[in-house]
C-alpha cells in the first residue's frame, strides 16, 4: 500500500487508504503472466495486441471522444493538490481548536492563581488588557 503525502507538508497523510499498485510498464517483457506482460506492453507503448489491452485501447478511444467527459476527469496532480489542500486545510481547522482549548486552559490557570491570591483587581486586568495578561503570565510562570 502507498500511502499519499502532500508535498508542501510531508508530515499531513492524505491518503484515503485506497490500495495503489505499482507497476513497471518498461519491464513488460520479463513478466511471465500473459496477461499482465500485454497490460504492461500496452501501457509502455500504446500497441493494443490482446484481449484485455484490446478492450482498455477501446474504452479509451470512447472516453476520450466525450470532451465533456475528458474535461470533468481530474488530473493526478489536480487530484493530489486538491488532496493536499483539503488536509490542510482540516489540518488547521484542528490547530485552532487546540489553540482555543490551551488559551482558555492558560486563562483560567491565570485568574485561579490570581483568585487565590486575593488579586482580583488584577483578574479584570488580566481580562481587559492582553500586555498586563502576558506580564501576569510571565510574573506566575503560566
Amino acid at each position: 500500500m502507498i500511502e499519499r503525502r502532500c508535498g508542501a507538508h510531508p508530515d499531513l497523510a492524505v491518503g484515503d487508504a485506497s490500495p495503489w499498485v505499482v507497476l513497471n510498464a518498461s519491464a513488460w517483457e520479463a513478466s511471465a503472466d500473459p496477461g499482465l506482460r500485454d497490460v504492461l506492453r500496452y501501457l509502455r507503448t500504446g500497441e493494443a495486441e490482446g484481449p484485455l489491452s484490446s478492450e482498455i485501447d477501446a474504452l479509451v478511444g470512447v472516453f476520450n471522444e466525450d470532451r465533456e467527459w475528458v474535461d470533468r476527469v481530474l488530473t493526478y496532480e489536480q487530484e493530489t493538490e486538491m488532496r493536499c489542500r483539503r488536509a490542510r486545510e482540516e489540518g488547521r481547522e484542528e490547530g485552532r481548536e487546540e489553540g482555543r482549548e490551551e488559551g482558555e486552559a492558560r486563562l483560567g490557570a491565570l485568574v485561579g492563581a490570581l483568585l487565590a491570591d486575593g488579586r482580583s483587581e488584577d483578574v479584570a486586568a488580566a481580562v481587559e488588557d492582553k500586555v498586563r495578561r502576558e506580564e501576569l503570565y510571565a510574573e506566575l510562570g503560566i
